[in-house]
């Protein structure tokens, strides 16, 4: 059972292709190779390009808003089955606003550009909005057009949508896979593992254009592109299988050689004769890849644990942070409620009776001063000021005082002895 279920598991995944020249960001997270353009994509905005960064695209910035941004894949779909999955993130405050859009539209870049559900004329292929419409948390739509509608002069555009689901998208601090699945039984949406909506009667034609396409609003919200996968089942569409089979072809040929401890050496096809040999090989090999598989469980497991522990301990770390913040949230929204108390109690109350009557005090005040303070300066001299009678007497006694002293100068004159000669 156990060989069974690997030899299943092992045809799963040998089955599904990715599409290389479709897809950007599903190798070790890494979106471009020299930091500057995305193989196989171009890049596109108005008066704005996005910002390309080593881990993620940027289509529409946090600051400032009304931007538009878009990534247009160069090389075209060429098998009628095919998945695509799209990992993007929408941030922004809880009023800001913007819409996304994932394509796959016949000569995506000139008939579409930048342009969002709202604002693209004629389109041929099926576009995927995702925005808040009807004033939800996040809605994803579909839309499909066969090039003869102008969705930029519909009168209801929204009416168009053929099947929606509602997501909370905004803000979830991670990256969302929003997956599209057309199969032989038709066409099928999934958000974040969730199917969303499908259809039976949707079948979209090869030689499309896979695009994504971001516009904020003034207040914005910013969408981020961290990979683009495209996958497909059929084999032929692909030249990395067939060359993959050629090159095993080759090493049945060359001489065996050991690859490593628990790794059983390659054998010649020509020295395994008997069905017993063969069965021996064929089960000491899948016996190996059993071996190698648990010894993978283990390590993912370990692996596992240690990232749990560390998850443990930064929550430990952050808790305090946390807490200060929470108090910092606290003591804000109690300075915010005392302000507002302010505010209203100053627009609810009318000063205008209040200030009359102080003008009124300061008038009275005025005119009440500018009457008594002469008579109050007068009183106050007539009381504590010198009178002139005082003024001549003192004249008078200083005269009586120099005429005596006169007087008794010369009587002390006459009386002292003459001196003759």
């Amino acid at each position: 059972m156990r060989v069974a279920g690997l030899s299943a598991f092992v045809s799963a995944v040998q089955a599904q292709y990715t599409l290389d020249n479709l897809s950007f960001g599903h190798k070790d997270g890494r979106i471009s190779t020299n930091d500057e353009s995305v193989d196989g994509w171009q890049l596109l905005g108005e008066q704005y390009t996005p910002y390309l960064l080593s881990d993620r695209v940027i289509l529409t910035p946090p600051y400032p808003g009304n931007k538009r941004g878009a990534i247009w894949s160069i090389n075209t779909m060429p098998n009628t089955e095919w998945v695509g999955e799209l990992n993007f993130r929408a941030s922004g405050d809880d009023r800001a606003g913007g819409n996304m859009q994932l394509w796959y539209v016949k000569d995506g870049k000139s008939s579409v550009g930048t342009n969002s559900l709202y604002t693209v004329d004629k389109f041929d292929g099926l576009m995927l909005e995702i925005d808040t419409y009807g004033g939800r948390g996040g809605v994803i739509r579909g839309f499909l057009n066969d090039g003869t509608k102008s969705f930029r002069g519909h009168h209801s555009v929204d009416a168009l949508s053929f099947g929606q689901c509602d997501y909370p998208y905004r803000n979830t601090g991670k990256f969302l896979p929003l997956t599209v699945k057309q199969t032989a039984n038709g066409l099928e949406v999934m958000v974040d593992g969730i199917p969303c909506f499908r259809s039976e009667q949707v079948i979209l034609p090869t030689g499309y254009q896979f695009g994504v396409t971001a516009a904020s609003a003034e207040n914005p919200d910013s969408f981020e592109v961290a990979s683009f996968r495209v996958s497909t089942t059929g084999s032929t569409t692909r030249e990395e299988p067939r060359r993959d089979q050629q090159q095993n072809q080759q090493a049945f040929k060359q001489p065996p050689s050991s690859r490593g401890n628990n790794i059983i050496p390659d054998s010649l096809a020509e020295d395994i004769k008997t069905q017993e040999a063969q069965f021996k090989d064929l089960h000491d090999r899948l016996q190996a890849m059993t071996y190698q598989i648990g010894i993978l469980h283990d390590q993912i497991t370990k692996l596992h644990e240690q990232q749990a522990a560390i998850q443990v301990e930064t929550n430990n770390q952050l808790r305090p942070i946390n807490e200060r913040v929470n108090e910092a949230k606290q003591v804000q929204s109690r300075i915010e409620d005392r302000v507002n108390e302010i505010k209203k109690d100053i627009e609810s109350k009318d000063y205008k009776d209040m200030i009359n009557a102080l003008q009124q005090a300061v008038t009275a005040g005025h005119s009440n001063m500018m009457q008594n303070l002469p008579l109050q300066m007068d009183q106050l001299m007539s009381k504590n000021g010198p009178k002139l009678s005082t003024f001549v007497l003192i004249i008078i006694a200083v005269q009586i005082i120099l005429i005596g002293g006169y007087i008794l100068y010369k009587r002390r004159l006459k009386s002292m002895p003459k001196k003759y000669l």
